[in-house]
């Protein structure tokens, strides 16, 4: 039995590749002269992902 989840900020890329990918609040987008933050992500799949997606979230 596999179980499915979908891990959200997470998009799916060319070649399987994986990124982390959030939206900036709007107040501090002029700031930061940037509307995502998006970072690539190493893990392919499995509790390794799972842990590097919670890590990048607590940034």
């Amino acid at each position: 039995m596999t179980v499915m989840m979908k891990l959200t900020y997470i998009d799916k890329l060319g070649g399987g590749r994986l990124r982390s990918r959030r939206r900036f609040p709007k107040d501090v987008r002029p700031v930061l002269g940037e509307e995502f933050f998006q970072v690539p992500m190493k893990a392919r799949e499995g509790n390794a992902l799972v842990t590097e997606r919670e890590r990048t979230l607590a940034c």
